[in-house]
Formats: structure tokens, C-alpha cells, sequence
């Protein structure tokens, strides 16, 4: 079963607050080079809350920010203002003995976030 759900892309991680929010970071640290303390690498990073982040029966990692990088994931800047991710953004897992993830699928032109 597909699940679709309206996102909204918002300017700075700060603004994170509603389920399906997520922001762009041109130029996140990703890696801090350990013996002078200064970013070593830096990424593309998209930021996001989880559709089903601010649902009242989700546990605590569901409800938490999450962030993909490109490289791997690609990510299209749409003529709506939208990013489009791929490939798939799995999120997980739920605990130390899960190996399944708690929500997996993508972000879509249009704000769309779709479970698969």
C-alpha cells in the first residue's frame, strides 16, 4: 500500500515543525577533520521530519529530525520550489533488534511524500 502525504519545504532547520517539513542545506559539515577541528567535508544535506512525525502514536525516532546527503541521494530542484529525492530514503530501524526500516519511500515534486 502507497501512503501520499503533503509536505512543505521551509527555508532553515529551525522551522522544522510540522510532520513532512524539510529544509536544504547547500553546505552542511558532514566530516570535521579530527586534529584541527575544521570541516573537512561538506554535502548537500536535505533535513526533514517524517509525515507521520507529529502523529500522537509514534515512538520517539519516528518523531526526530532525519537528513540524507547527496552524494548518495540525488536531489532535483524543482520549478515549484520542491526537491525531488532519489533514490528511496529509509528511515530506521526502530530499535537495536529491528531490522526492518520504520518508513521508507521518497520525497516527489510537488511537497509529496510517498511510503511505499
Amino acid at each position: 500500500m502507497t501512503v501520499i502525504t503533503q509536505g512543505r519545504r521551509v527555508a532553515t532547520f529551525a522551522e522544522l515543525e510540522r510532520g513532512g517539513d524539510y529544509c536544504l542545506v547547500e553546505d552542511n559539515v558532514v566530516r570535521v577533520d579530527p586534529e584541527t577541528q575544521e570541516p573537512a567535508e561538506r554535502r548537500p544535506t536535505v533535513f526533514f521530519l517524517l509525515p507521520t512525525a507529529r502523529d500522537e502514536d509514534v515512538h520517539g525516532p519516528m518523531r526526530s529530525v532525519h537528513q540524507v546527503q547527496e552524494p548518495p541521494h540525488v536531489f532535483r530542484h524543482c520549478d515549484d520550489g520542491s526537491i525531488e529525492i532519489r533514490e528511496s530514503i529509509g528511515c530506521g530501524p526502530a530499535s537495536s533488534t529491528d531490522t526492518g526500516y520504520y518508513w521508507h519511500g521518497y520525497l516527489d515534486e510537488g511537497h509529496i511524500w510517498r511510503q511505499v
